[in-house]
């Protein structure tokens, strides 16, 4: 058995769809999928490794590097064709504000980087995950952040679209697959970690270049 901690956006719009090929390749290893929003406590929790985004802090813990990720707004192609207030991204603080609550400074970092800061990125909706903002926004309720992978099948479907591909931020955290150090070279661990490795690698929406500036 090999338990595995992701946060459920990622397990539902990333990783789920790709596991018949983790399972075709090692038929001998039972994966438990565990998701949260929430990071590992690894001292108290029965888990074998998780995805997680963040910073490598803890000396315990092996880290390896997956890719980095861009934040940008989304929404509806029918919000955005209505509207004549989203010419560019100062015209946000007109619109409702998609926001997720454990990944609150998201919106904060991109606001901040892109000095508008006359926008509140709590005064709309509030949401527990990705999955759910994003689902909102489909619908035409408001404008969420998204990022590399959560959002590829709906940008390329066209339920949802990007309205300033010029502004996309990149964020000051990467994506780590991590697990204690004294497991690292257990023979299920390495096996999930390797095909992880080979999935990103093959998934042109995904930036592995962690020197790719700010």
């Amino acid at each position: 058995m090999l338990t595995v901690r992701l946060y459920s956006t990622l397990s539902v719009r990333w990783l789920i769809p790709r596991l018949p090929r983790f399972q075709a390749q090692h038929p001998h290893i039972r994966f438990r999928l565990n998701s949260s929003q929430l990071d590992v406590d690894f001292n108290r929790e029965d888990v074998d490794a998780s995805v997680m985004i963040g910073q490598k802090n803890n000396d315990e813990l092996d880290y390896t590097f997956l890719f980095s990720t861009d934040v940008f707004p989304v929404c509806s192609p029918l919000l955005l064709k209505r509207s004549t207030l989203l010419a560019n991204s100062s015209d946000l603080s007109q619109h409702t504000i998609l926001q997720v609550y454990p990944s609150r400074r998201d919106w904060v970092y991109w606001l901040d980087n892109l000095q508008l800061s006359h926008i509140d990125p709590d005064s709309g909706l509030i949401f527990d995950s990705y999955d759910h903002a994003l689902s909102a926004a489909r619908e035409g309720v408001g404008v969420p952040l998204a990022m590399q992978p959560y959002v590829a099948r709906d940008l390329h479907a066209g339920t949802l679209v990007e309205p300033f591909p010029s502004q996309r931020v990149r964020l000051d955290r990467d994506w780590y697959f991590v697990c204690r150090k004294a497991r690292s070279k257990e023979p299920k661990i390495r096996a999930f970690r390797t095909w992880l490795q080979d999935e990103i690698a093959a998934d042109p929406e995904i930036e592995t270049d962690p020197g790719k500036p700010v």
